[in-house]
């Protein structure tokens, strides 16, 4: 038998779930989901693990840190990995992780629950799924009606924004900043803290003021730019227009020694 085969624990993959999450994202799931089987990390009922980017991307040798990063922000947004630092001490940023089983579930059933309530799914993911135990039909005398859970009321700008951000692994924020709802009065949308969280989470700045400072930049910078309007002109149309200029201010030489005396 081969020495070159098992001689150490193998990095699983379930083909079924890297077509639906992608290929980096199932193997860092199977991963996780392994250490949570060992985990000793019992927290409000739910088994947490943790490990610094750099203990994970020494699990995974042929990926950089950039990789497991944007692996992990990957699962956080798909609403299948929980992410939160748990630790008391606001100096701690340790993030510890979890599964979201549930929505691990719509996933892999195309949407489609069994055997969950639609409550427990996370937030990102809720509206994407069925969950088919919440729905109730009943037949009397012809009459068929059926019973669906209502729609949960529209969270308010500020809290929308904020639920992007801790998707992407911001764990503490504040929906009353006052820099938070002037940028939402500008127009900034969860869009753009989505993607402003992502950056930090990036580079190791999982924080909820720098996220909020990314933001506030990228729209100061944008305010600054004074854009062409319309089609812009080739090269030969800047030289005729700059030549009419010089020509529109021309002046005769004793009209020039006019001036000059005057």
């Amino acid at each position: 038998m081969s020495n070159y085969l098992m001689d150490e624990y193998p990095l699983l993959v379930l083909p079924k779930l890297a077509v639906k999450i992608g290929l980096n994202e199932a193997i860092i799931l199977q991963q996780i989901h392994y250490w949570l089987q060992k985990s000793e990390q019992n927290i409000n009922g739910n088994k947490w693990v943790y490990n610094t980017v750099e203990q994970w991307s020494a699990q995974f040798p042929f990926w950089s840190s950039d990789t497991v990063r944007r692996g992990l922000a990957s699962l956080k947004s798909k609403g299948i990995l929980i992410g939160e630092t748990l630790s008391p001490d606001k100096r701690d940023r340790t993030m510890y992780y979890r599964i979201d089983y549930a929505a691990y579930n719509c996933i892999m059933h195309d949407g489609k629950l069994q055997s969950w309530e639609n409550s427990k799914l996370h937030p990102s993911i809720r509206a994407n799924c069925n969950d088919v135990t919440n729905t109730e039909t009943t037949t009397e005398t012809t009459t068929e009606t059926t019973v669906r859970e209502e729609s949960p009321p529209k969270p308010s700008p500020a809290a929308a924004c904020c639920k992007q951000m801790r998707v992407q692994g911001i764990a503490q924020v504040n929906p009353s900043h006052p820099t938070l709802l002037a940028l939402i009065e500008s127009g900034a949308t969860p869009e753009e803290f989505a993607q402003a969280a992502q950056t930090a989470v990036g580079k190791g700045k999982a924080d909820f003021n720098y996220v909020v400072g990314i933001v506030k930049r990228q729209r100061e910078e944008a305010a600054k730019l004074v854009l062409h309007q319309g089609r812009l002109p080739s090269k030969q149309e800047s030289i005729e227009a700059h030549n009419r200029a010089v020509a529109a201010t021309w002046l005769p030489p004793e009209l020039r020694e006019k001036n000059d005396a005057s």
